[in-house]
């Protein structure tokens, strides 16, 4: 797939944690079988729940901590390249 974004992955997803981050965590919750997954661009992210799923699903993603506002644990979020999950 050709991907033509104007904007960088890594301000994507500083948007999408921005805006979201409630949504996304609400969803995650009690996800027990789905592995939720957002564009970003050159990546697929997943968080929480989905993010181990899809950690376990491909050796090469990567695994990042970090925080949100109004939460007091550590968000858990995998990524992979977008040619290797759509690949």
């Amino acid at each position: 797939m050709c991907r033509t974004t104007s904007m960088p992955s890594g301000i994507r997803l500083q948007q999408l944690i921005q805006n979201q981050h409630k949504e996304i965590l609400a969803r995650e919750q009690n996800n027990d079988k789905f592995i939720h997954l957002y564009d970003i661009g050159a990546y697929w992210v997943a968080f929480e729940r989905s993010a181990c799923r899809l950690s376990g699903l491909f050796s090469e993603s990567e695994l990042t901590l970090f925080r949100v506002p109004d939460c007091v644990e550590y968000v858990v979020m995998a990524s992979v390249p977008a040619d290797e999950a759509e690949g």
